[in-house]
């Protein structure tokens, strides 16, 4: 990643704690904060912290499962840096893109050729994103007109956000059947693109693509190789959304809301992901926040604990990763140092 676009990054997410400590101290009050948090239950908020560890451990383990298949010498310990790291540059990156090139990088760094690598990650994003879609069409189905009553004009931001999702899902598997096809439609699209000036390279584009489409096609091709990892990756990832997708219910019952549904909690935070997954800002950064609150005010008599609830959450699913991210990047330079040094000695 660039130093200027990192500094962008972060300049940005500083701004918005900014506004959340603003927020905090002069809209919603320092005081109601404080007595919310006082007031809550333990038990479920420890739980609440607890689940997003979990969501660690699992996508760990996803990571795990396929970069042993392929590369047998990969040991667990190298996952979790490899997640704990990716899960800083999701963070501070739009649409969290810094994520995968870092940890390609982490798991060369741990030994692994570059092309295991990238196909371990690369098996990773697809699963996630087809157990995602899954997860969103359920939600649309089964939650989509109990929300659209209690929200007004809902029903036209949430298909976007899943529209957003099931095109990437839509546009992979085009690649896997439709090779050339995809590639016919890429090449009009950027014929269009040239025509109306936002593209400049048309036959550089066009070939750069074309090589992106065959690169994808040939690590879709080797997926079919690994059905039974794949089927474990799914699985694992499932309860990974899961827990993730938790992490409100048991914020909101610590904080004293009532007749939960525990089903409706979790569709409620796929929505919230939908929502959030087409905000170009580092960690959907506003977005983010905007969406918990218009999802999960409904589940608060007291309007006050929804602001608390949010905060809660954002520090758990956003600034927590951001900090144990930075620990493992930290403690992943002295351990290269370590070796570059005594390497030097020799």
């Amino acid at each position: 990643m660039k130093k200027k676009m990192m500094i962008i990054n972060i300049a940005i997410i500083v701004f918005v704690t900014l506004l959340l400590v603003f927020y905090l101290f002069f809209v919603d009050g320092f005081d109601n904060f404080i007595n919310a948090f006082k007031n809550a239950s333990l038990i479920p908020m420890l739980t609440a912290f607890l689940m997003i560890i979990v969501y660690w451990i699992l996508e760990s383990l996803t990571v795990y499962v396929m970069a042993k298949k392929v590369y047998p010498p990969h040991q667990l310990k190298n996952s979790i840096k490899t997640v704990m790291i990716g899960q800083l540059f999701n963070s501070i990156t739009p649409f969290a893109t810094g994520g995968q090139p870092m940890q390609a990088f982490v798991l060369c760094q741990r030994g692994m050729p570059a092309g295991l690598a990238t196909f371990s990650l690369f098996s990773r994003f697809i699963v996630y994103q087809i157990v995602l879609t899954i997860f969103s069409i359920i939600a649309l189905i089964f939650r989509l007109n109990f929300f659209v009553s209690h929200i007004s004009s809902l029903g036209y931001i949430v298909l976007i956000g899943f529209l957003v999702n099931f095109a990437v899902v839509a546009g992979l598997l085009m690649i896997a059947f439709f090779r050339n096809g995809t590639k016919k439609v890429a090449k009009a699209l950027i014929v269009l693109l040239h025509k109306i000036k936002i593209v400049k390279s048309q036959e550089e584009l066009i070939q750069k693509t074309n090589d992106q489409i065959d690169l994808f096609y040939e690590n879709m091709c080797e997926l079919k190789k690994y059905t039974g990892v794949i089927i474990k990756m799914v699985i694992l990832t499932a309860f990974q959304l899961i827990a993730y997708f938790s992490i409100p219910y048991f914020i909101c019952i610590a904080l004293g809301a009532e007749d939960l549904s525990l089903f409706n909690v979790l569709c409620s935070s796929s929505f919230v992901l939908m929502i959030s997954s087409f905000v170009p800002l580092p960690g959907a950064a506003l977005g983010a926040e905007g969406s918990f609150l218009l999802f999960f005010s409904m589940y608060f008599t007291d309007s006050e604990y929804i602001s608390t609830a949010m905060l809660i959450w954002r520090f758990i699913t956003f600034y927590l990763p951001i900090i144990f991210g930075v620990m493992f990047l930290n403690r992943l330079h002295k351990i290269e140092n370590i070796t570059l040094t005594s390497e030097g000695n020799e």
